[in-house]
């Protein structure tokens, strides 16, 4: 019979490679969500604003 359980020993070199890897992709994905929802906020009425009004670096971005 084959088991599909993996087993990890703590304190190992290998076990603090996967943590680091976890915390890694998990702050990516909230970097991702965040970014992802402050452009999904804006409007094309804002973009429009700030294309016009805006900074040099927003109207750039604006547009």
């Amino acid at each position: 019979r084959r088991r599909m359980a993996v087993e990890y020993r703590c304190c190992g070199g290998a076990f603090f490679e996967h943590i680091a890897i976890i915390v890694v992709l998990v702050l990516f994905a909230g970097l991702m969500s965040g970014l992802t929802l402050g452009l999904m906020s804006l409007s094309l009425v804002d973009l429009e604003v700030l294309a016009k009004s805006g900074t040099d670096k927003d109207r750039k971005y604006a547009g």
